[in-house]
């Protein structure tokens, strides 16, 4: 298998049967989140947004959920992927209001 990084050093599969064997691979390692361990479809739906946001699998992995049968990312997954695509002229800005359990950003 010859795969290959980006500039940020992302490993990016270079064909469908890289990704599926990456995603095969990434499904029995214990140090992914325990969603995804014996799930190499649901591997592959990472594989292929990590690619999409030129990160690497791995990486993106470890900031998803399932919630309610569907995949999530963190919100600070996805700034990062905003941020360095490029798609903003400047950073995210946030504005919180209210304290303790009425705290909203």
């Amino acid at each position: 298998m010859s795969l290959t990084t980006t500039g940020g050093n992302a490993l990016v599969p270079q064909s469908m049967d890289q990704a599926v064997k990456l995603a095969e691979m990434m499904s029995r390692a214990k140090m992914v989140p325990g969603h995804l361990q014996g799930h190499p479809g649901d591997c592959l739906m990472v594989i292929e947004q990590a690619g999409r946001w030129g990160m690497s699998p791995f990486a993106v992995a470890q900031c998803t959920s399932v919630i309610q049968g569907k995949l999530m990312y963190e919100g600070k997954l996805v700034a990062a992927a905003l941020h360095t695509s490029g798609a903003l002229k400047t950073r995210l800005e946030y504005t919180y209001a209210g304290e303790g359990a009425d705290r909203v950003v």
